[in-house]
């Protein structure tokens, strides 16, 4: 439906979506400055190929927010991503090809299922400091899904479920709580040289 370049803010409210090829908001390039992404409606998910936010810059999601990754997606994250869903309405990241989130975004039926690794990872080097997600779902991420690099980041209620890599932490710190690792095909976290606390948290099936 859309195609925009990561720093800009469409905001969408009361808009029949009927019959089109690409039901989503493709979303590219860096983001420079400071965003809010929310729940449009009627639903429209954000579908981002690869995005990079830039040092200084913020993206902050509401409840609700629905990101369906393109195939082989990458994000870079060198600022600020804030991620605040809700207990009945967490924030969701997952491939583009999961009819399950937002809809039919392609509109090709039972055609494709998504799997494991479509798309990539989401990278937070040292600027990411001070980035958290909360009360989120993730799924269907590679390899891996959630990588940390010489920075801090919280999680706080997020289910993380059928990718293949869950998180990788490479010095790095942390408050990893209330979180499912669960249908992780390779391993739920590895981590090296990192000092971060994992607690209230459930692992299955990985």
């Amino acid at each position: 439906v859309m195609d925009i370049e990561a720093d800009s803010q469409p905001t969408m409210i009361a808009n029949p979506i009927d019959n089109n090829a690409l039901s989503a908001i493709n979303v590219s390039g860096n983001l420079t400055g400071t965003l809010t992404w929310s729940l449009n409606t009627p639903t429209l998910p954000y579908a981002p190929q690869n995005v990079t936010i830039l040092s200084g810059a913020s993206l902050s999601m509401q409840p609700g927010t629905i990101v369906k990754f393109q195939a082989g997606a990458m994000w870079t994250v060198n600022g600020k991503l804030l991620v605040d869903g809700s207990s009945g309405n967490p924030v969701v990241f997952t491939s583009f090809q999961d009819d399950s989130a937002g809809g039919d975004s392609h509109a090709d039926g039972k055609l494709t299922r998504p799997q494991r690794g479509d798309w990539q990872y989401m990278v937070f080097n040292s600027g990411a400091s001070g980035s958290h997600i909360n009360q989120a779902v993730v799924r269907y991420g590679g390899m891996p899904t959630l990588k940390m690099v010489t920075t801090l980041v919280n999680m706080d209620h997020v289910l993380l479920d059928m990718n293949r890599q869950a998180v990788l932490a490479t010095n790095s710190s942390g408050e990893f709580s209330n979180l499912t690792f669960s249908n992780n095909s390779e391993y739920a976290i590895h981590s090296t040289g990192t000092a971060f606390n994992v607690h209230n948290s459930r692992f299955a099936n990985n």
